[in-house]
């Protein structure tokens, strides 16, 4: 039980960071990147952390478990889209859903190397 709120809890917390911070009309920091760089660095360690997860810790991730992994970001990505549309002074935009799945491919990537791959089903 311990182990899987080790690797889940982080998940479970980032998901919620990013739910707190689309919430807001004026996000604090919000100018200190360009969206599109925000958005990858969020994503790519939501993509990160997902990873870690399903593959039960920073070990050799199989690479269907990062594809999987980046595709689940990017859902989340698209959903936070979603719930920025009821925000004041939101927006959604297509090109932040690209801008997350991008980054979410590159947390993935990130971990595969971190982890070393190894095929699908090996």
């Amino acid at each position: 039980m311990l182990a899987r709120a080790v690797l889940w809890g982080p998940v479970g917390a980032w998901m919620a960071v990013i739910f707190c911070v689309s919430q807001m009309s004026f996000p604090p920091g919000g100018r200190l990147l360009p969206d599109w760089e925000m958005h990858g660095i969020v994503y790519g360690i939501l993509a990160a952390l997902l990873g870690r997860a399903l593959a039960g810790g920073i070990r050799r991730a199989p690479l269907g478990t990062l594809v999987f992994a980046a595709s689940l970001a990017t859902a989340y990505g698209v959903t936070d889209e979603w719930h920025q549309m009821y925000v004041r002074h939101g927006g959604s935009e297509v090109g932040d859903v690209v801008n997350d799945m991008m980054g979410a491919a590159i947390g993935a990537a990130g971990l595969g190397g971190l982890a070393g791959l190894r095929p699908v089903g090996a």
